[in-house]
């Protein structure tokens, strides 16, 4: 009898699912690889950039909160304004000096959005990954690049993490963008302050707030991957990534962050050239617990494949998982 998914069955660690095609799925297995590649390049336009519109919009509110209504004609040609601009440009724009690689999980399995979204509208497979595994792989691919600088916020950029789905003008949220709406919150009081002063507007002009805003910048984009909006929250994402360097020629606060462009790999894809690394997964043997990074296979509502040579295909290319852990879709979708 073939078993069918059952969202009561008890797994014996915490798994992550990356729903792919088939063609996918025998890559990874045959290669013990998992592809991380452009995020901004993603079905999400909004990828990367989220972060961005969320602070302009953040620092628009934050001053127009506090300045009388001479300041907020003034905004537009604010030294200020245009060095906020200027720099989220340098990390958010399309020449931006750094991007994401990414490859993205869910933390459902068996969801019908992500059968027809990314697993070749359900002729494809699940695949259940250790996020423990995971976890380790990208901190130790990651390590060596991690690194910190006496800016505004720690220059540290994450390699894995739960996405984050908030609503533009949503400045109750908490965490990392409860920061970000105190920094600019903090940002816009003094400048206005600053402003009200008789020779305020030279003193602005010459001060410019720099660093203020390099180091909030910065600190948001290390954390853009993992900001999204609430539109796609149903997916409940996690991901894995890995910060690119798309040029040497970088300002010596930021420079060496991250790996270097020239050393990944390239694709052609939707018109355009997305940039990828493969990150090489120990077979189970290998491991100290003698697992298997994949535990759990199920196959799409219209995958033609069987459990059967799915097992034995696993088996053939040294992957350990019991053939009870190959299952189909409960999903009715044709």
């Amino acid at each position: 009898m073939v078993a069918t998914k059952s969202s009561k069955a008890e797994k014996p660690e915490e798994l992550v699912y990356h729903y792919c095609s088939l063609e996918t799925f025998y890559s990874i297995v045959t290669n013990h690889t998992v592809r991380l590649s452009e995020i901004d390049k993603s079905n999400d336009r909004k990828e990367i950039i989220w972060i961005k519109d969320f602070i302009q919009h953040a620092f628009t509110q934050q001053f127009e909160a506090t300045a009388s209504a001479e300041l907020l004609e003034k905004l537009p040609t604010l030294a200020f304004a245009k060095l906020l601009e200027a720099t989220l440009e340098d990390f958010f724009g399309k020449s931006t000096w750094y991007n994401y690689l990414g490859c993205c999980f869910s933390k459902k399995e068996d969801l019908l959005s992500q059968w027809r979204g990314y697993a070749d509208n359900g002729a494809g497979v699940c695949l259940g990954f250790s996020k423990r595994q995971l976890e380790e792989l990208s901190e130790q691919k990651q390590q060596a690049f991690m690194v910190e600088e006496k800016l505004a916020y720690p220059l540290r950029w994450p390699s894995h993490g739960d996405v984050m789905y908030i609503e533009m003008g949503d400045y109750r949220a908490e965490g990392t963008t409860a920061r970000y709406t105190g920094w600019l919150k903090e940002l816009a009081k003094n400048l206005v302050a600053s402003l009200e002063d008789e020779d305020g507007y030279r003193q602005e002009e010459k001060r410019m707030y720099g660093a203020d805003i390099l180091g909030g910048v910065v600190a948001a984009f290390l954390q853009s991957p993992l900001y999204k909006s609430k539109g796609f929250a149903e997916e409940e994402e996690w991901r894995i990534l890995s910060l690119i360097e798309k040029t040497r020629e970088l300002p010596g606060a930021t420079a060496g962050l991250a790996q270097d462009a020239a050393g990944c790999g390239s694709i052609v894809r939707g018109r355009n050239f997305v940039f990828y690394t493969d990150w090489k997964f120990a077979p189970a043997q290998k491991n100290k617990d003698a697992t298997d990074m994949i535990q759990e296979v199920i196959l799409g509502p219209k995958c033609k494949a069987c459990p059967q040579d799915i097992s034995l295909f696993m088996r053939a290319n040294n992957h350990l998982i019991a053939a009870k852990d190959i299952v189909l879709s409960k999903i009715s979708y044709r």
